[in-house]
């Protein structure tokens, strides 16, 4: 179980990775993954920079995420994003199982 303090402390390192979004001129949005208590992988907004529709920060996090882990299952996770995910990344995070 994640407290409080916890959970702003999830939600900080979401909103460093979506500052460092603003640095290549992407929208500001982070997103951070946590598994019992620890952060395993964050991601934010690329579309501009990788020229990618689909760079979306819950979609970098969740790549790295599952690059880390060897799988594509992530039972077990939560996600901190910045801003409310839009469908494609609601999506992914059930097909993903978040």
């Amino acid at each position: 179980m994640v407290d409080a303090s916890s959970d702003e402390e999830f939600m900080r390192a979401a909103l460093v990775a979506a500052k460092e979004a603003g640095t290549h001129d992407d929208v500001p949005v982070g997103c951070v993954l946590v598994e019992e208590g620890v952060i395993i992988a964050s991601g934010e907004n690329r579309r501009e920079v990788d020229q990618d529709p689909t760079a979306h920060a819950e979609l970098v996090a969740l790549r790295r995420a599952a690059s880390m882990r060897e799988g594509w299952r992530m039972d077990g996770i939560t996600a901190y994003v910045t801003l409310e995910p839009c469908t494609m990344c609601a999506g992914a995070f059930l097909n993903a199982r978040v």
